[in-house]
């Protein structure tokens, strides 16, 4: 684990770490404070070996699943941009679409 000061991954250990684990979990303050714990951010994590792990999944998990998790995470974006209306105006403003947009991405996060 590496966490430079200030959170600056532009420092020399940060890229140097990034380059040899090819990974990055984000850390949110604001996941943890709401108690979501990890506080592991989907939106700005990755891997750099999801694309040479397709031939497992494909063969372990399913065809589809490269497909489903683009899905997953467009979902999840959807629900970030959604939420800052919610903040302001509440849940009341938003559409049906976007109410079932915000339930799905909750029940992806939390089952």
């Amino acid at each position: 684990a590496v966490s430079p000061p200030g959170g600056d991954l532009s420092e020399p250990v940060a890229q140097a770490t990034l380059r040899i684990v090819k990974v990055f979990w984000g850390l949110s303050a604001s996941l943890a404070y709401k108690r979501h714990f990890p506080a592991i951010d989907w939106l700005i994590s990755y891997s750099l070996y999801a694309d040479k792990m397709k031939d497992w999944y494909d063969e372990n998990v399913g065809k589809e699943f490269f497909r489903y998790r683009a899905e997953v995470m467009k979902v999840l974006q959807e629900e970030a941009a959604l939420d800052e209306i919610v903040r302001l105006v509440g849940v009341d403003a938003l559409s049906a679409k976007d109410r079932l947009t915000m339930e799905t991405a909750k029940m992806i996060r939390e089952d």
